[in-house]
């Protein structure tokens, strides 16, 4: 290969100062990086030379600077914090899986919601955040400040591993509250770095913004709980919506935000879809502020709350209305990922990014209230979030990015996954229509929930060896 040709892609807008550098200077370093790492340059050259140079995945490897991922270190880094993610995940589903099993096989001395809000911090905190941590690393920090943030990252995970204890212990007390504390100190310390980062695009910016001041605006919910437990009111519909509030903007805002704005971050400079996304943006914010009202209709179905949730749930709609009229633009994208594997994960994405918005929607309807205070509907919507978008997002991204390889047991290993999200759903879903439509309910529900549930934690365990096997080609 020529080390002088390093010559980096004329659609792609440069994300950082480094990005404009000369081609002289992309070669000199290329060639020092060629000496120390020869094994790692030809790699590059096959990855980013011979490949589909517009490509999400190719932008991806340009994070920084034109040359940065030829440093092991800095590739490796972000797969090793995507792996604690994962393995905490795997925590997680195990978790979910036990409390499917709960009733039936363990003892009554154990307290079902403690290991139940267990599940949704080490969901949440040890695998979204640690997830998207791994993102915002390449995206927005320089590299020379990496060594840091990657410290943070591990008093992180001293939070988590502490929170994963305590939890199932003690529920909402000293311990727990101090690990969760400890978290969200180390958050704050990260987004006021991504907040400053002079890297972030024109259209990746306000996505970004948005959703660091959801997952801030989120932890006032958690933080409301210990004042309410004081003064009695644990039972009160105050300490239940304090929850929902934390949950409505991790999922609706801190979640989605910020994967939005990670995608544009990565798009082409003349990407027709930025221009979409800019005016999408304003009808996106106001669905996700006013769609928490749907959170308060099993408190109080008072008109103005429930119009509310309608002009949120109109918003979203009205703004995949502007994003999907450029949809040959998002097929193109897609398109062009490296991996088959991928590009059908986006494509599902999509889909169920619609079913999300069509389910609030219906449930803002006046006539149709009772499906967003139902309970088995709420899980369902949220499962359909976390598992169905959230997650499979995540996996293509590490896709793209190398930190899952595509070992054999890859492409079973998501197949059992969607079939675990899908009859999750489709119980979930069906339950509270059957409830309302005098239909017939679907027999053994609830073993039907815990064999979904394990079909995903056996799905997450043959992801395993695609975890630690980072050299396999993308097909």
């Amino acid at each position: 290969m020529d080390s002088g040709v390093c010559e980096r892609p004329t659609t792609v807008a440069p994300t950082t100062p480094t990005a404009s550098r000369s081609l002289n200077s992309g070669s000199n370093q290329f060639q020092v990086y060629s000496k120390t790492y020869p094994k790692s340059c030809s790699k590059f050259s096959s990855l980013v030379f011979q490949s589909k140079l517009d490509s999400p995945a190719a932008l991806a490897f340009n994070y920084l600077h034109p040359l940065k991922m030829l440093n092991p270190n800095s590739h490796r880094q972000e797969r090793i914090i995507f792996q604690a993610g994962f393995v905490f995940f795997l925590v997680a589903a195990s978790i979910g899986a036990l409390l499917r099993i709960f009733p039936y096989f363990l003892s009554p001395k154990l307290n079902y919601s403690y290991f139940l809000h267990a599940h949704s911090h080490v969901a949440f905190l040890a695998w979204v955040f640690n997830a998207f941590f791994a993102i915002a690393l390449g995206l927005f920090v320089r590299e020379v400040e990496r060594p840091a943030y990657f410290r943070l990252f591990l008093v992180a995970q001293v939070a988590n591993v502490g929170m994963l204890i305590a939890f199932p212990l003690q529920g909402y007390a000293a311990w727990s509250i101090a690990f969760t504390t400890l978290h969200l100190l180390c958050s704050v310390l990260l987004i006021r770095k991504i907040w400053r980062s002079p890297f972030t695009t024109d259209a990746a910016r306000p996505y970004l913004l948005a959703s660091i001041l959801f997952m801030l605006a989120s932890n006032l919910g958690p933080l409301a709980l210990g004042p309410l437990a004081a003064l009695e009111m644990r039972d009160s519909p105050w300490y239940t919506l304090s929850i929902y509030f934390y949950m409505h903007f991790q999922y609706n805002g801190w979640f989605l935000f910020f994967l939005l704005a990670a995608c544009l971050q990565v798009l082409p400079k003349n990407s027709l879809l930025i221009d979409k996304a800019s005016k999408a943006f304003p009808w996106l914010l106001c669905g996700a502020i006013f769609t928490l009202f749907q959170s308060a209709l099993w408190a109080s179905s008072s008109l103005w709350i429930n119009g509310l949730s309608l002009l949120g749930s109109s918003s979203q709609i009205y703004a995949c209305i502007i994003l999907f009229r450029c949809h040959q633009e998002i097929n193109t994208l897609i398109s062009r990922l490296n991996s088959r594997h991928s590009r059908k994960i986006a494509r599902i994405v999509l889909l169920l990014f619609i079913a999300k918005i069509g389910m609030q929607f219906t449930a803002s309807l006046p006539g149709l209230v009772h499906f967003a205070i139902d309970r088995y509907a709420a899980i369902g919507y949220m499962h359909l979030v976390f598992l169905g978008i959230v997650t499979p997002t995540l996996f293509a991204w590490a896709i793209e990015r190398r930190w899952l390889s595509q070992a054999p047991s890859l492409k079973p290993a998501l197949i059992l996954y969607a079939l675990g999200v899908a009859l999750t759903e489709v119980v979930l879903v069906y339950t509270p229509i059957a409830t309302y439509s005098a239909w017939r309910q679907l027999p053994h529900r609830e073993p039907l929930l815990a064999i979904a549930a394990f079909t995903i934690l056996i799905s997450l365990s043959a992801m395993l060896p695609c975890l630690f096997r980072p050299k396999a080609s993308n097909g």
